[in-house]
């Protein structure tokens, strides 16, 4: 039996080619605690392969450090009028323009603030973006030969990983037609910390699109959708993907479509950003078990071992700090009624 390809697409911040570490490090040790699975590696049953997309974003950064009135311009041409239409994006602009000038060195709240509104809005930058990602995964897909695939995606990679694969199964690109679900798909999509909704599109609306589990002869562009949502992340908080019933009842009974909900605050008062790793939110039996089950199949941790799994996991989270954590970051928690201008206020004060 070959290997499971599993694509990691990353979020906001600087990344290169081992930006999935972490994460994956904690599925390797939660891999084997589970008696299917005791003395074997993952890495004997996946393949992981780190999509990066930094490079493209990293420019622009660049020139918004050292040239904002010409990255202001550039910014500002590439707007569709019709869709930044009363966005108030100049008072964005100059928010982003004053966290830049509040240190001699541009830091965290800057870059991830750069990261939202070049993807969202440069349409030019997002679909060079868009075609990057799409590339490395047909690319890997056409070399290898490979027919299991799956895609872990993480913050502002969960909106570029809904248009990628939408994109991918309509118009293709350039050096790729569209892919027919039947032929090929990814068997899992994994929405981790998912900002989709709140980034999207008027083409293209997360809900409407076909990026969604199913069968394939219906043309569903996933067979399972993972959507991971902690309690006490702010950044999932506005316009929060939350579907009712979606995309059908019927999807319900097998588990097509999983919204998880893990609270677990693993970390220190003063590293309120942790809260939105990949790592963290995998370290979750509540997160790891559902996207091994559909990986591998349900019957291999049965239900009584997940439970098992809450259990302990749960009460290994000792922490002094653990009220004082969660009070400050409910404190920085967003109506969901919010827009993706509350992701920039967001980035601001958790990063400060």
């Amino acid at each position: 039996m070959g290997k499971h390809t599993v694509f990691f697409v990353h979020g906001m911040g600087k990344h290169d080619k081992t930006w999935h570490d972490a994460g994956l490090n904690v599925l390797k040790s939660s891999y084997s605690e589970y008696a299917a699975f005791a003395n074997r590696s993952l890495m004997n049953d996946i393949e992981a392969v780190p999509i990066v997309y930094d490079d493209k974003i990293e420019t622009w950064r660049t020139r918004m450090a050292e040239d904002f009135s010409g990255f202001r311009n550039a910014f500002m041409g590439e707007l569709d009028p019709a869709e930044a239409k009363g966005e108030s994006l100049t008072k964005q602009l100059d928010q982003v323009e004053s966290w830049i000038g509040a240190s001699d060195k541009p830091g965290f709240a800057w870059s991830h603030a750069a990261d939202v509104l070049i993807y969202r809005w440069m349409s030019t930058l997002r679909m060079a973006i868009d075609v990057s990602v799409a590339t490395q995964i047909t690319g890997y897909l056409a070399k290898h030969g490979t027919t299991k695939w799956s895609i872990v995606a993480h913050s502002l990679g969960t909106s570029v990983t809904h248009n990628v694969i939408h994109m991918l199964y309509t118009s293709g690109t350039a050096n790729q037609p569209p892919l027919n679900p039947v032929e090929t798909r990814p068997q899992v999509l994994m929405m981790v910390a998912n900002v989709s909704r709140v980034l999207q599109r008027p083409g293209a609306k997360v809900y409407e699109t076909r990026v969604k589990p199913g069968r394939s002869s219906t043309g569903a562009l996933c067979g399972y959708y993972l959507n991971a949502r902690h309690k006490y992340d702010p950044f999932v908080y506005p316009k929060p993907f939350s579907p009712d019933l979606w995309p059908e009842p019927g999807t319900y009974a097998f588990n097509g479509y999983q919204h998880l909900q893990p609270a677990h605050l693993h970390f220190d008062k003063d590293e309120l950003m942790r809260v939105h790793d990949l790592d963290h939110y995998l370290r979750n039996p509540r997160v790891h078990v559902p996207l091994f089950r559909a990986l591998f199949g349900d019957e291999l941790i049965p239900d009584e071992e997940f439970m098992k799994a809450k259990t302990a996991f749960d009460s290994s989270i000792v922490s002094s700090n653990l009220d004082a954590t969660r009070s400050k970051l409910e404190a920085m928690l967003p109506a969901s009624s919010a827009n993706w201008q509350a992701l920039l206020t967001i980035i601001k004060r958790i990063g400060m």
